[in-house]
């Protein structure tokens, strides 16, 4: 990965940016074993039996926008899929979406702090679709993509921090 991070004159705002591109030739899955019939017969198995390729980018910045409020967001974009496989299906899975990595990711978050220690925080988190089997099943049923939604998060918080601690 590469990347840079700029900071404004007055140190009230920062900006990051990377690039990021991986070939992994033992990538690490988890399956549930399961019968002919798609009956989970035992918990998951780890096995590090496929090999992908990652590209993406990461963005990130803050502000502060007055004394008390600073302004944080994120965003990543990720295309990872595989590229070998060993095992049954290969021929299905080679080529298709990673398991597990969702296609973006990111969030957006506004602190404001209160004073004595105290802040309030609120935040929305974006999570991108998903691949959750990509087809990687322990020989059964090849063909099934089961597939998360894009979800979004709320969040808000109260929290506080005294100056030693934080």
């Amino acid at each position: 990965d590469a990347g840079l991070r700029v900071r404004s004159v007055d140190r009230k705002s920062s900006l990051a940016a990377a690039v990021l591109y991986l070939e992994a030739d033992n990538w690490q899955g988890i399956t549930a074993l399961e019968d002919e019939q798609g009956n989970v017969i035992s918990t998951s198995l780890v096995t590090a039996r496929a090999a992908i390729e990652s590209r993406g980018f990461e963005l990130e910045g803050k502000t502060q926008l007055t004394d008390s409020l600073l302004l944080m967001a994120n965003l990543g974009v990720v295309d990872a899929e595989y590229t070998d496989f060993a095992g049954r299906g290969a021929g299905q899975v080679i080529g298709s979406p990673v398991k597990l990595i969702p296609e973006y990711d990111g969030n957006l978050s506004l602190r404001w702090q209160i004073g004595g220690g105290w802040f309030v925080r609120g935040e929305v988190t974006f999570l991108g679709a998903m691949p959750l089997d990509a087809g990687i099943r322990l020989g059964f049923d090849v063909d099934a993509q089961d597939e998360q939604d894009a979800v979004e998060i709320y969040g808000l918080q109260a929290c506080w921090a005294p100056e030693r601690f934080s």
